[in-house]
Parts: C-alpha cells; structure tokens; sequence
C-alpha cells in the first residue's frame, strides 16, 4: 500500500510552479487520505502516533488567526519544526510500523515544503495563497487521521 504514499507524493510534487499545496484537488486528497489512513490503521500505526501532528497543526492554526501577534516566518518555523518530530516519530516506531510511518513522514514533509514560503509574501494576495495552502495542510492531516480512526485505528 506504500503505493498511495507514491501517488500522494507524485502529486505534491507536481503541483505548478509556484508549487503551492492548494492546487492538491479537495476530491483527490480526500481519497488519497483515505487509503493512506487505513494503511496506518492496517499496520498498527497508534492514533496518537498522527495526532500529535494534527496538535502541532492546530496550535499553528490558532497562532494564524491571531496573526497580529505572531509573525509569518514564526509560523514557518513552526512547519519546518514538524519535519524533524517526523523523523524521530518514524525512528521511534516498531518494524511494522516504520514502513507506514515513513510514508506519512514523506507526504507530510513534502506538503510543508508545497506551502508558500513566507519570503515570497509581499501582497494580502499572497498572505491569502499561504492560508490557502496552509488549510490543504490541516485538511491533509485531519483526513488521514478521521479514515485511520475509521478504519479501526487503535489508540495505544
């Protein structure tokens, strides 16, 4: 099933230039989430395992609304941060886990990288593209765990 992880991936890096997470179809990322989730739930992966991503995500969600007391490239740094608690998710998980985890690492990783970088934001235009992107992000990451949950996904 590490196919789907291939698919999402192709498709994040495809985006036009600029690459942007919101050219990721709502149709498309809805389905590819929804194979990618019961993967994870299939291998044993733990909800808490993808949740704490959603929880990083939600918190930067929250910063976003209040943007005028925090600046964009902290809200960068915040995403990038993501990709390294990633990894060491990946490296701390069992052998039947690591394949599955790792595929979500990836996706998510290249997600980040599609989202606007914030030194490229010049216009209200732009401010509204990188919220664009950044939204692909949550519903990215709220689906895959919503279908890992459905798919029997366990807790612990």
């Amino acid at each position: 099933m590490e196919d789907i992880s291939e698919e999402m991936l192709g498709n994040i890096r495809s985006l036009k230039t600029p690459k942007s997470l919101r050219g990721y179809s709502i149709r498309n990322l809805v389905t590819h989430t929804k194979a990618l989730g019961y993967y994870l739930a299939e291998q044993n992966v733990k909800t808490n395992q993808v949740r704490k991503f959603l929880d990083a995500i939600n918190r930067v969600k929250a910063e976003l609304r209040q943007e005028d007391s925090i600046s964009l490239d902290k809200l960068e740094v915040e995403l990038q941060v993501l990709k390294p608690k990633l990894a060491y998710a990946v490296g701390r998980s069992d052998k039947r886990e690591r394949p599955a985890l790792d595929s979500f690492s990836q996706v998510i990783s290249a997600a980040i990288d599609s989202i606007t970088r914030v030194d490229l934001i010049k216009t209200e235009e732009d401010k509204e593209r990188f919220r664009e992107d950044f939204y692909h992000l949550v519903y990215l990451i709220e689906s895959v765990i919503a279908y890992h949950k459905a798919a029997g996904g366990r807790n612990q």
